[in-house]
């Protein structure tokens, strides 16, 4: 039985490689960039999912996989998947995740693909 449990590990640790390896190569193809900066276009401001930012503008400068690409990489160009971040927002909702946590609540967006949480701000 032990020797199944070291191969159960060893195929769960292989699995793991092969997730990170293709989050690589998605996050490196010139898809991605042109999806990442479409998404930044139609978003320049933080979604703010944290509600960190009170009525500042905080341009987005990354965009975070609402579902994880490790997770589905078939979702990982859908703009509906896609949220548009400041740096501190972005490594706030990265840390809830690898805690385990859903983080996908915090994203919601309206028709035109706009963050509703920067709806219901005023901004000065």
């Amino acid at each position: 039985m032990p020797q199944q449990t070291a191969k159960h590990k060893l195929n769960n640790t292989q699995q793991s490689v092969a997730r990170k390896s293709a989050a690589v190569r998605i996050r490196s193809s010139g898809r991605w960039q042109k999806a990442r900066k479409e998404v930044l276009r139609r978003n320049p401001v933080c979604c703010d999912p944290l509600g960190l930012h009170s009525s500042r503008v905080v341009p987005s400068v990354q965009v975070h996989h609402v579902v994880p690409i490790h997770k589905n990489p078939g979702k990982a160009f859908d703009f509906s998947n896609l949220a548009a971040l400041c740096v501190s927002c972005h490594a706030r909702i990265e840390m809830i995740d690898r805690r385990g946590k859903n983080t996908s609540h915090l994203f919601t967006y309206d028709t035109e693909g706009v963050c509703k949480s920067l709806q219901s701000k005023t901004f000065h």
